[in-house]
């Protein structure tokens, strides 16, 4: 099941079954996707734009976004 994680203007979901850890999202944006944080997502910290960007470049399509 999916881990979702809410924003105030995006909430991101991350399937880890699906991840394949290429690290695109880490490389892509740093300060969302930090994986020596608690919770390793934050979508508070980049415009929707920006992590949809982020998003499309992910190979396995573990992650997906919804706008609120």
């Amino acid at each position: 099941m999916p881990q979702a994680y809410q924003g105030a203007e995006i909430t991101i979901s991350y399937d880890e079954k699906l991840c394949i850890h290429a690290g695109n999202c880490v490389k892509t944006l740093p300060g969302v996707f930090d994986v020596t944080r608690q919770p390793w997502i934050d979508p508070d910290r980049a415009t929707a734009q920006e992590i949809s960007e982020a998003v499309v470049k992910c190979p396995s399509g573990a992650l997906k976004m919804t706008r609120r």
